[in-house]
């Protein structure tokens, strides 16, 4: 489970974009800053591949539109992933009503490295990795991909959620065992091959 997880960032980002004393928000700094971690976190939440970038410019639509409103009450990381999970709440709901929900394929993994085995190797596993979070209810796999992908702390999952700390943490717990499951069965599936 572990090298799944490694696919997901190793720091937060800075949250240097709101001015000191201020809730201004510069929305060109947040594009720069946050682009990649909403782009992947929209595709992990479900969102089909080829609605990504359409559901990526939504997010910061809403944050250029919602910028004024930002009062500063939570961290600026935290609005954001409550705006990615609401939108890829919206557009897993399109794509459930019109059946025509995509599966969500895994980014093509780039590596530095010439080595073609180790390139391989990662693919299988983000490909793995998409897999297993496609079989997941949707709560458990928004809670995964936040607080185990993105390294979220279940605090600011929770508020940017709009969910209890206590149904956070229970949904995490849930989450936690049904991918390692689902993880023991898809091993278990290759043993008996």
């Amino acid at each position: 489970m572990q090298n799944l997880r490694q696919y997901g960032p190793q720091a937060h980002p800075a949250e240097s974009v709101v001015a000191s004393g201020s809730t201004r928000i510069d929305a060109a700094a947040i594009f720069e800053e946050y682009f990649h971690v909403v782009w992947r976190s929209l595709q992990r939440l479900g969102v089909p591949k080829s609605q990504v970038d359409d559901a990526t410019q939504d997010v910061f639509l809403a944050v250029q539109t919602a910028a004024g409103r930002f009062e500063g009450r939570s961290e600026l990381s935290t609005w954001i992933h409550g705006i990615v999970i609401n939108t890829a709440r919206n557009y897993r709901r399109r794509a459930s009503a019109a059946r025509q929900r995509h599966e969500a394929d895994p980014p093509e993994l780039v590596s530095s490295s010439p080595n073609p085995e180790r390139v391989a190797r990662a693919q299988q596993a983000a490909e793995l990795l998409f897999t297993l979070l496609e079989q997941m209810d949707d709560n458990y796999r928004e809670v995964f991909v936040c607080v185990e992908l993105e390294q979220m702390a279940v605090t600011k999952f929770a508020e940017s959620a709009a969910i209890n700390l206590n149904t956070a943490y229970t949904r995490l717990r849930v989450a936690r065992d049904t991918f390692d499951a689902l993880l023991r069965r898809h091993q278990n599936l290759g043993e008996h091959k």
